[in-house]
């Protein structure tokens, strides 16, 4: 049986459209102590959220503070979902950064400022831009599943959907309605 939780954070009905932006993560060690992303974004959304996914070990709990746009988000490593396997806990961390995003070129960072390493696996930005023309009905979830091999997650869809998913030597098949896709990672 597949161990995690998926939440939903974000949920309704919104005149526009949602973009979504993805970037691979980064390993933060001694060496390493901080990383940068920068996204644009075409105008300034009516909505806009990050979400970022770690990896770090369970007896640790490292100092990270997360910056967008020169304003700092938060001053400790504070997960909003986390999984625990073996030695590991596997995080989920959602911001809402509507205030702080800006049309054109934006700039988040991650600083970590204590010795415990600290792995960024992934990170998404959500953007949700007016348009009285579009009518888009959404449900925003985020959070960690583990599947071992042979096993299997349904999700559901309200309509189009969009998965960022990862893993460790292995592979995964996502079977739609109309599609078969294979990933080897």
């Amino acid at each position: 049986m597949p161990k995690g939780d998926l939440r939903t954070f974000d949920e309704g009905d919104f005149d526009g459209s949602l973009e979504v932006q993805s970037f691979r993560g980064i390993p933060l060690d001694n060496v390493k102590r901080s990383v940068g992303y920068a996204f644009e974004l075409e105008k300034k959304p009516a909505k806009l959220y990050i979400i970022a996914s770690a990896e770090r070990d369970l007896k640790s709990m490292p100092k990270l503070r997360m910056w967008v746009n020169d304003f700092s988000l938060s001053k400790e490593f504070k997960p909003n979902i986390e999984l625990i396997e073996d030695r590991r806990a596997l995080s989920t961390i959602i911001y809402d950064i509507s205030p702080f995003g800006k049309e054109g070129k934006n700039e988040l960072s991650f600083v970590k400022s204590s010795m415990d390493p600290l792995s960024l696996l992934s990170l998404v930005v959500v953007a949700f831009y007016p348009d009285q023309d579009i009518k888009t009905k959404y449900s925003l979830d985020a959070g960690m599943m583990i599947l071992r091999e042979n096993e299997n997650l349904e999700l559901e869809s309200i309509g189009r959907g969009i998965l960022v998913m990862g893993g460790r030597n292995g592979s995964a098949r996502i079977l739609t309605e109309r599609n078969n896709y294979f990933s080897s990672y």
